[in-house]
């Protein structure tokens, strides 16, 4: 997304990927509406039905296997396959104009920050900015040396064939500081867990999780890192370097939701390179400007999180969940589908409103 609109900016970009495209990627393929509204925005080429598997109304809150709510939000919300999607985003990427190297694999040591000069196995390439796009394994952020703050999750697949609900599901309190999900695709279900992984005991939960939670044979069972919603120290990043998506830990800390933020940060990513092409000394202080208003949110989501995960409130939380529908409806519907409103603000509007 950031070099699609670098490209239309009239700027050169090159996206350098490790991997042969298309490639699998690790991931939930949670959509939601503000994440399909914002593809159809700057991409308005790509079909809605050329990257959504599934989509459904319906949308399940549990403990354990203890269903505690199911609610039909007046939103639909949406399961992709990164394969799908990512590979619908390059080819467009390529479309106007862009470069991408694939099967390129990138080590720390072969960015040097000083000579703003990328190596590869078969040249030395030069850049006037750097963005790293590349998850929580980041190499750039290696490279500079920054502290990260990530979680680490579980996820395989099961057959569509054995069960009959169109749910999504999100499992709160597995693992204790975590949470798990069961997305809907086209003709498998995506069943994964996350967490901080103490004691690495993530392997552990995950067993017990698919055997006594989901009753049935978890295939193909991969591990990756995921953003905690923590905000990094960048001091020892680059003027000239930026961090979008996962890579600078964006990430809805209830949810997990990481789609919408990798798209719109890369949109924030280019849209301040572009303001300061001609003087990088202001790149940061202009990308920090624009995802300002992202990282409040989450900070206000994490403290959300810290309070419901407490050991004095969980129990509490679960057991009031199962009887505040309306309450889960307005969360679904104007929080999580469209950031209508924010964690800072929504529950006081509710309860100033929910009488009305």
């Amino acid at each position: 997304m950031c070099g699609i609109e670098l490209q239309r900016s009239g700027l050169t970009t090159c996206i350098i990927e490790r991997e042969k495209l298309p490639r699998q990627k690790l991931c939930g393929g949670f959509l939601t509406q503000k994440t399909v509204d914002l593809i159809h925005l700057k991409c308005p080429e790509i079909e809605m039905s050329e990257y959504v598997t599934n989509q459904t109304h319906s949308f399940g809150f549990y403990h354990g296997s203890t269903r505690l709510m199911t609610v039909d939000p007046a939103c639909t919300y949406y399961s992709t396959d990164r394969l799908l999607l990512d590979n619908l985003l390059v080819q467009y990427y390529k479309k106007v104009g862009g470069t991408v190297m694939e099967s390129t694999l990138i080590r720390r040591d072969d960015i040097d920050f000083r000579r703003n000069t990328v190596t590869t196995d078969d040249e030395e390439i030069s850049y006037r900015m750097l963005v790293g796009a590349d998850g929580c394994n980041s190499i750039v952020t290696r490279a500079a040396g920054i502290v990260r703050h990530d979680m680490f999750c579980l996820e395989g697949k099961c057959h569509a064939d054995d069960f009959d609900s169109n749910d999504l599901r999100l499992y709160l309190g597995c693992p204790r500081d975590g949470y798990a999900w069961f997305f809907p695709k086209k003709d498998y279900y995506t069943v994964g867990l996350g967490g901080s992984n103490e004691g690495k005991r993530m392997k552990t939960v995950a067993k017990e999780f698919f055997d006594h939670v989901i009753g049935r044979d978890v295939e193909n069972v991969k591990g990756a890192f995921i953003p905690t919603g923590k905000k990094l120290s960048l001091g020892a990043l680059p003027a000239n370097v930026l961090l979008a998506g996962d890579a600078a830990g964006f990430i809805d800390p209830i949810t997990g939701e990481g789609i919408y933020y990798a798209l719109r940060t890369g949109t924030w990513a280019a849209e301040a390179i572009a303001e300061c092409a001609g003087n990088v000394s202001d790149l940061h202080h202009t990308y920090n400007r624009k995802t300002a208003v992202a990282w409040k949110n989450i900070k206000h989501a994490l403290r959300w999180h810290l309070l419901l995960y407490s050991r004095p409130v969980f129990p509490r939380f679960v057991s009031s969940l199962g009887h505040h529908e309306r309450f889960a409806r307005f969360y679904l519907e104007r929080l999580v589908s469209t950031y209508e409103f924010n964690y800072k603000n929504f529950v006081w509007y509710y309860l100033l409103h929910r009488k009305r």
